[in-house]
């Protein structure tokens, strides 16, 4: 599939002569290259994303002929990595646009696969006055994608392949699917605004940053308690977390007593989830070493509290008191 391009930063790149990492980081070092937009990777038989917010990957997709689904960050980068075929093309874009693609990975549409030769086009723009519909279209022609903006039930802004943003009206529109009906099918999508507009995941360094943390605290108590109780523990607190966040059956406690594994969550709900576990966790022993337990989870965190404080962690944890 094919989004509008916005401003070119990386064109048509050999995905095998490509360093992933440098061009990631890239987008963020400097505040010029801090850019809102995507990083598209062209194979044979998929296009996948990794959408940018000031130079950081905040959720990533893979788009077929057939359909798309959100994927972890993770999934897309380390893909590239090993691949040995595929295209690389960097844009910059508005957050809007990203936003609007974005919300279709997850949302429910208004209306969904409307084919623009069969509908009464009148009827449908009465429609989206009368309702004074807030949200955008997405067009689908091929495998271009576009995507028009709606306020108030009228036409605002329209983001297309040889215009990334412009201007539009809804007399303007009515003239443009009049000239996009002949030739290949043009179909339409529609979506309401939500306050939710763009799904933010919680990024891979955030994931190792929370892993790394009770990796640490459970390496630390297993010198006292024995590996075997440490292990026995970490499950056992997994599991009784997971009925309010399903997502943490995508982590493993490992034959080792470690935590590994991945998931496609926002931000907040991975930082709840791990102060919740971390804290059943270290709570677990807190009979068996009374105040001694203070102090070793104090020097656990010592290395990783103020990279904790950014992501809401400490808010959250009852853990915050041995991180001051």
């Amino acid at each position: 599939m094919r989004l509008p391009k916005g401003r070119p930063v990386l064109q048509n790149a050999k995905l095998e002569y490509v360093h992933f990492d440098n061009i990631l980081a890239d987008s963020k070092k400097e505040r010029a290259s801090k850019i809102s937009g995507y990083l598209e990777v062209i194979y044979p038989d998929c296009t996948e994303f990794l959408f940018l917010r000031r130079g950081e990957p905040f959720n990533a997709s893979r788009f077929t002929r057939e359909g798309r689904e959100a994927k972890t960050i993770n999934e897309v980068v380390e893909k590239a990595k090993i691949a040995t075929g595929g295209m690389v093309n960097l844009y910059e874009t508005s957050d809007e646009l990203v936003a609007m693609v974005v919300m279709t990975l997850t949302a429910k549409p208004l209306f969904k696969g409307a084919d623009l030769g069969k509908i009464n086009v009148d009827a449908l723009f009465d429609r989206l006055q009368k309702s004074k519909f807030n949200g955008f279209l997405e067009l689908r022609k091929g495998v271009e994608l576009s995507y028009v903006r709606f306020r108030e039930g009228e036409a605002v802004k329209g983001f297309f392949i040889a215009k990334p943003e412009v201007p539009l009206t809804t007399p303007a529109l009515r003239d443009l699917f009049s000239a996009l009906g002949t030739g290949e099918t043009l179909v339409i999508d529609a979506y309401e605004e939500t306050s939710d507009t763009a799904i933010e995941q919680a990024t891979p360094a955030m994931v190792t940053l929370f892993q790394n943390t009770l990796n640490r605290i459970a390496q630390d108590l297993a010198g006292v308690v024995g590996p075997t109780l440490v292990k026995r523990t970490l499950e056992g607190s997994k599991t009784a977390i997971e009925v309010r966040y399903p997502f943490m059956k995508d982590f493993t406690v490992e034959g080792n007593g470690t935590v590994s594994g991945n998931t496609m969550t926002s931000p907040t709900a991975l930082a709840k989830a791990f102060a919740e576990w971390t804290d059943t966790f270290v709570e677990s022993f807190r009979a068996l070493l009374g105040k001694r337990l203070d102090q070793l989870i104090q020097n656990a965190l010592k290395d990783y509290r103020f990279a904790l404080r950014s992501t809401g962690f400490v808010e959250i944890s009852k853990l915050a008191r041995l991180m001051d």
